[in-house]
């Protein structure tokens, strides 16, 4: 059972083709250990000739236990991580652990994955940049994304291509660290990616296998994926803790099943369940239904979902209220004021001092819409409602929709909750648009300036 839901209860895409790349390189047994981390989360449910088994993958382990959930089941066994990569090594040695049709593909589907994150790494240096570093990659720019990735997957496979490439790498990492403006996009790990490619230079176990193709499992989603599915809220910012704080109060169950269904809306989320890509959140009038492949849906009424939530607070394993939780002061807002409101073919725009295209470009690349403060929890175009428009002369630089309880006017303040922690690294100048300024509001209310943005910062950027 237990070498089961090693071969199929990762939750990560192409888990048996990545975890044979890692234990055929001559690498310490600790290295492989910290790679099993990664590559498992969340738990998994298999049925068994002998019943339902579950598994949770923690801090001290991988945690097992006969029926339905695993996680804080005081009877769960745990097999430490290192005890579970002796147990893979065991196994791919043995032949057991994957098909011969994945060991052959084991180092391609390696290959491709480092192949994208170069890709990805070259297409977001900055302007200034692109023509300096990276050249080994220099031809790569004529060939659309998926043909330029296979290509340099192919190429990866060839040493000397490697060598000049890691050469190449090593000179943007050391430049890099002194200059975080060469990339477009931060959230890149050279230094990670260099250690992946020079991995490729170990030396290679190999392994073989008489399988095929694995049988096939029957699998669940288990209780712990759905406590910890409808702990994490509903899609908007700030929703648990506002969850928390109204179950807290005095309400009958009918008032939090019609709470719960405006929070939650009409909508849903992919990577729900243990952050499988094969996984769905849905939720509308009736309740909540989650998906996940292979799996047999569960399908929650809102009075089900009342009762877990209930319970989940109980238990301590919820949320807390938005006073204690601090969502919003992670990383601040960001400050804005309505400029002119517009109508055109029956749709109201407020245009606004600050730029989604300059100013929150995750907005639009996610695409992701922020909680504003002023703005009411939900669309509701009963009310006053409004798309919000940035203030450069881009087309596309508007988000929406929000409703509000009264008509926006021209000077009206609306609070972006919790931005800065991409406004302050995403920012760019286009147009002409000034970044925001950078503010600190101290306890006792007092504002202190700590940066002002001008002519000058736009001009530097250009020359």
């Amino acid at each position: 059972m237990i070498d089961d839901f090693l071969r199929y209860g990762s939750n990560s895409d192409h888990a048996r083709e990545l975890t044979a790349a890692e234990f055929m390189k001559e690498k310490p047994m600790e290295d492989h250990v910290s790679f099993l981390r990664r590559l498992y989360h969340g738990g998994y449910g298999l049925n068994t000739d002998g019943g339902k088994f579950a598994a949770w993958y923690a801090e001290e382990g991988l945690l097992f236990a006969q029926g339905i959930s695993a996680e804080y089941r005081p009877d769960a066994r745990i097999l430490s991580w290192n005890e579970a990569a002796e147990r893979i090594d065991t196994m791919l040695t043995a032949g057991t652990f994957a098909s011969n049709v994945e060991l052959e593909e084991a180092l391609g589907t390696e290959r491709r994955q480092i192949a994208e994150a170069v890709w990805f790494l070259r297409q977001d240096l900055s302007e200034d940049a692109r023509d300096r570093y990276l050249p080994s990659l220099a031809d790569m720019e004529r060939y659309p994304a998926d043909t330029g990735r296979d290509r340099i997957a192919d190429r990866i496979a060839e040493p000397e291509f490697r060598s000049r490439f890691e050469e190449d790498l090593r000179a943007f990492i050391t430049d890099y660290a002194e200059n975080r403006d060469l990339l477009r996009f931060r959230y890149h790990r050279p230094a990670e990616l260099l250690a992946r490619m020079e991995e490729l230079d170990l030396s290679m176990r190999s392994f073989s296998s008489a399988l095929p193709e694995l049988p096939p499992v029957s699998a669940f989603i288990t209780e712990d994926e759905i406590d910890r599915t409808l702990g994490a809220g509903s899609s908007y910012e700030g929703a648990r803790g506002r969850i928390a704080a109204y179950f807290a109060e005095e309400h009958t169950s009918r008032e939090k099943i019609a709470f719960l269904k405006k929070e939650y809306g009409e909508g849903g989320r992919s990577h729900a369940l243990s952050l499988s890509s094969g996984s769905m959140e849905d939720y509308d009038s009736r309740g909540i239904r989650l998906r996940k492949q292979d799996c047999v849906d569960v399908e929650l009424s809102w009075a089900n979902v009342v009762k877990r939530i209930d319970r989940l607070i109980g238990q301590g394993r919820y949320a807390v209220p938005p006073e204690a939780e601090q969502n919003r002061n992670g990383s601040g807002d960001l400050e804005a004021t309505v400029v002119d409101v517009v109508e055109n073919s029956g749709i109201k725009t407020a245009i606004v001092d600050v730029s989604f295209a300059c100013h929150m470009p995750d907005c639009l690349e996610m695409p992701y819409k922020p909680v504003i403060t002023q703005a009411l929890p939900h669309v509701d175009h009963s009310r006053p409602t409004y798309r919000i428009g940035g203030n450069s002369c881009l087309s596309g630089d508007y988000v929406g929709d929000w409703s509000f309880e009264n008509e926006l006017k021209t000077g009206d303040r609306l609070t972006f909750e919790d931005m800065n922690h991409y406004t302050t690294v995403k920012t760019n100048m286009f147009n002409g648009i000034s970044h925001p300024a950078i503010v600190l509001q101290h306890l006792d209310g007092t504002i202190e300036t700590l940066r002002e943005f001008t002519y000058q910062d736009y001009k530097s950027r250009m020359s």
